[in-house]
């Protein structure tokens, strides 16, 4: 099956369950596989939530898909059901009672349970079908990380535009600092962008709220390119200026085409500041120290709404150039494809 290939939900092997499946979020196997998610869960079938059905990705717990959301009442065969919101759908099959992928998207969702932000992408409902989670969230057109390696074969992202990046990562860091959570994984990977140009947060999973100068001792498994060193060498550290150097490492990473410290096999051995950019001398002034005021010592590391009034991240493109670098990131897509 190919990625945008339609399905028919009724035959869409995630379900794998024949008519005695429960269609509600109840009975003992929802009570054993799903109990830290009880809370959120919807009574309601996705299968009657969900039309048009289209994977478009292959996610870490099981594929993504683009579909309509159906309002309550309205079948799914209806010809309204056509005029649903298009939204997007991951699915995690979950076999084994206490399953970390089912505490961790409980953490996620105690967490964010309050956050409402631009800059923030949003959990718009969970529904339970056999031993499938079903996790609506906001449509979005594609990763950072998804757009970095076409660099390579010509896209081109002017500093204006990595300053908008920078300005988006931010707006929605300084928000959550408001709220003492702090996300604690940032990078491209989880920085998702809509077809109308704005750039999202995404991923919680690893997210902490914390108390006012709490230090945290502990070291979460992501990946180290991103990570401040304080984190990286196990010392004590503040989860709010620990997202502060995983946007320096993003807007280098954005710039360079690839994670600083790329090339060193083992982590101990990265520097406490990133390379210098290997074009160096065609970035402004306000960039380089962008990149130096993410790279301070925890100690003397802003804040990211300390960061947002910095000439580099004030130097942003609008919005609408955003837009026009995504009409170019499928252009390319497409001239790709044809060779």
């Amino acid at each position: 099956m190919r990625d945008g290939d339609p399905l028919l939900p009724e035959k869409q092997f995630l379900l794998d369950a024949g008519s005695n499946v429960p269609r509600t979020p109840s009975g003992p196997d929802v009570e054993r596989l799903f109990r830290p998610l009880i809370p959120y869960l919807s009574a309601t079938d996705p299968l009657e939530r969900f039309s048009d059905l289209t994977q478009v990705a292959e996610g870490q717990f099981g594929p993504v898909f683009a579909a309509r959301a159906i309002d309550v009442g309205v079948a799914p065969s209806s010809p309204s059901a056509k005029f649903g919101s298009l939204v997007a759908v991951k699915t995690i099959r979950v076999e084994d009672e206490g399953s970390p992928k089912v505490e961790a998207l409980a953490i996620e969702l105690e967490v964010m349970s309050q956050v409402r932000h631009m800059h923030i992408l949003a959990t718009a409902g969970l529904f339970v079908r056999g031993d499938t989670l079903w996790v609506e969230m906001e449509l979005m057109e594609r990763s950072l990380a998804d757009m970095l390696p076409l660099i390579e074969d010509g896209l081109v992202i002017t500093e204006p535009e990595v300053a908008r990046f920078a300005s988006d990562i931010l707006s929605g860091l300084a928000y959550l600092e408001g709220l003492s959570i702090a996300h604690r994984d940032v990078r491209s990977d989880n920085l998702l962008l809509s077809r109308i140009g704005i750039l999202k947060l995404a991923d919680f999973s690893h997210a902490v709220v914390t108390q006012r100068n709490e230090l945290f001792t502990s070291v979460i498994p992501v990946p180290p390119y991103w990570m401040a060193p304080e984190m990286r060498l196990g010392r004590p550290y503040n989860a709010h200026l620990v997202d502060v150097w995983s946007v320096g490492a993003t807007i280098w990473e954005i710039i360079e085409g690839s994670p600083p410290f790329l090339d060193i096999e083992d982590p101990s051995d990265f520097g406490d500041r990133w390379p210098p950019l290997q074009r160096a001398n065609e970035f402004s002034v306000s960039l380089h120290q962008f990149l130096r005021l993410c790279s301070e010592m925890d100690d003397w590391r802003p804040h990211p709404d300390e960061l947002l009034d910095t000439p580099f991240v004030q130097g942003a493109c609008p919005r609408r150039e955003i837009v026009t670098l995504l009409a170019e990131v499928r252009l390319l897509e497409d001239g790709l494809g044809d060779r």
